[in-house]
């Protein structure tokens, strides 16, 4: 569930984890790139002392990183992300109960029994907005304090036996989390069983305000249905008022429940719960050994 990340300074000596990484900090600022994890060694004002000091943050793929930087296109349970986290402390000297984080990505890789298309192609808008494609293997809604990617995660990849994988995530700044009453000012506050269980209520929620209506032969409606579907397969949605818009998408909806076609978004809801579960699953006996994470 958990995937990208970024910290707040780590909280630890910046030249010994240097000398450790094997990299030289005294340029002003350098990165160094582990598998997916990117330390970020920067100069700062130290705003108690006014003096310069070197700090590190670190940012990247906690899911890639577990499967040796090389794809995140499995499932990546809460017992794996455990697994990382001991592995950060040990190698780098990272205390995930005291590093602060800043924003974080969580969301679900779906094995689907069809093409994912199926379901980009019948994504017509989130919350009354458009999404903005992201190439030609998915969608993403972009705000100020989160993003909404849907996408074809194999495609994504390019890694051979991950096909037919649907990717839904949220990155999100803790500001914005905060918001919808998830805490987690610690990287290791992203441990919590709780927190996992609200990330699967936001997935869900988040799903909620997305129209997903696949296409109905129109013989056997009227003339106004006719409409109503050409309206919301096409653009000129876009161009009524707020509320007229709100009243036509209710009108929508109705009648695609009506006929049948939004059973897909049902389904992909309760793929999300039953995947959610199985990630959330603690179970030492079912971690990964050596990197595999096959379920």
């Amino acid at each position: 569930m958990i995937d990208g990340f970024k910290t707040s300074c780590l909280p630890l000596n910046v030249y010994q984890l240097a000398e450790t990484l094997s990299i030289n900090i005294d340029p002003q600022t350098v990165y160094a790139k582990v598998s997916s994890l990117i330390f970020g060694f920067i100069d700062r004002v130290d705003t108690s002392t006014g003096e310069i000091r070197k700090v590190c943050t670190l940012h990247g793929s906690l899911h890639k990183y577990a499967n040796g930087g090389v794809h995140n296109a499995d499932s990546f349970r809460l017992s794996d992300l455990c697994r990382v986290f001991t592995e950060l402390q040990e190698l780098y000297g990272i205390n995930s109960d005291i590093t602060r984080l800043y924003s974080v990505e969580f969301g679900v890789n779906l094995k689907l029994p069809y093409d994912p298309q199926r379901i980009l192609k019948a994504i017509r808008m989130y919350k009354g907005y458009t999404f903005t494609p992201i190439g030609k293997i998915g969608l993403i809604y972009a705000a100020d304090s989160y993003k909404l990617k849907i996408y074809d995660k194999g495609k994504q990849c390019g890694v051979p036996s991950f096909d037919s994988i649907l990717r839904i995530e949220i990155s999100a700044t803790n500001t914005y989390l905060k918001k919808k009453h998830i805490y987690t000012p610690m990287l290791g506050d992203l441990l919590s069983v709780d927190v996992w269980e609200r990330f699967e209520a936001l997935l869900l929620d988040t799903l909620e305000d997305i129209v997903i209506v696949e296409a109905v032969p129109l013989e056997g409606l009227s003339e106004k249905e006719r409409d109503l579907f050409a309206l919301f397969f096409g653009d000129d949605w876009q161009a009524l008022d707020k509320v007229k818009r709100c009243r036509m998408k209710k009108k929508f909806i109705a009648l695609a429940e009506r006929l049948g076609v939004t059973q897909i978004k049902e389904n992909l809801k309760n793929l999300i719960s039953i995947e959610c579960k199985y990630l959330r699953d603690m179970d030492s006996d079912k971690c990964n050994r050596n990197g595999v994470f096959a379920k």
